[in-house]
């Protein structure tokens, strides 16, 4: 039996979230993702086809994370039970090559959609995909060490200046340029946050965007490391060394 992720502070209730951009999942890949406390694989066909479902296999609950793609179908590592891309149907069980596997055996999916160079998981329903103000370009994906207050704290206080705000997407501007920054908590207390710059922006700009991104994860993780040591505060002043986002 696997060990459950490592529990933090309670995770606030989330039916839809950005779970990461589009780009870092080519076709037959998988990754692990979560909505909330919802723990979910996330993974594409060889046909470049999108799912969300629940991260354990209805056999004996292995990850599907832990899984592998082959051609349309995910497969289980643990006995090889293969589900079928969409639906998660159960297609195929290695003990039972001739069996037909009843439609009662099959993954449990979220809803999920990609637009705008984000992928967005649901619960409830069909997601409803955040408008952008223009068209954007991935920088990239990145943990953070904290949880969400403090690393939306950290944007706020690090960028030129904030757009628009809203539960799980800070727009803002920084270097003259138009950035969309999504948050996901996790439930371990930590925050993913998944970037866009705008498309006009040129190779130099990209790499100036990551690094700033980073300036900002090691100011929220430093502010949440003085938080445990003396109370809650602002993550910290704008950091004026402009040379470290060259």
């Amino acid at each position: 039996m696997e060990a459950n992720h490592k529990q933090g502070p309670k995770v606030p209730e989330i039916q839809s979230i950005i779970v990461g951009l589009s780009r870092d999942l080519p076709p037959k890949r998988v990754m692990r993702s979560w909505v909330g406390a919802r723990e979910l694989v996330v993974w594409r066909s060889q046909s470049g086809g999108l799912n969300a479902w629940d991260n354990r296999c209805p056999h004996r609950g292995m990850r599907l994370s832990h899984g592998f793609v082959r051609g349309e179908r995910l497969n289980c590592l643990y006995h090889g039970w293969q589900y079928d891309s969409d639906k998660g149907q159960c297609r195929h069980i290695p003990a039972h090559p001739d069996l037909d596997p009843p439609d009662t055996i099959c993954a449990h999916p979220a809803f999920i959609a990609e637009s705008q160079g984000f992928m967005q998981v649901s619960l409830t329903g069909a997601p409803q995909m955040p408008e952008l103000p223009m068209a954007m370009q991935p920088v990239r994906s990145l943990t953070i060490a904290c949880d969400n207050a403090v690393v939306i704290s950290a944007l706020q206080n690090n960028a030129e200046a904030v757009v628009d705000m809203k539960q799980d997407m800070v727009i803002l501007r920084e270097s003259g340029r138009m950035l969309a920054a999504a948050i996901q908590p996790l439930p371990d207390g930590q925050t993913n946050l998944h970037l866009l710059l705008e498309s006009a922006a040129d190779r130099a700009e990209l790499t100036g965007a990551s690094q700033w991104i980073e300036m900002v994860r090691r100011i929220a993780e430093q502010s949440a490391s003085q938080q445990k040591d003396t109370g809650p505060k602002d993550a910290g002043p704008k950091d004026t060394d402009k040379g470290s986002r060259a």
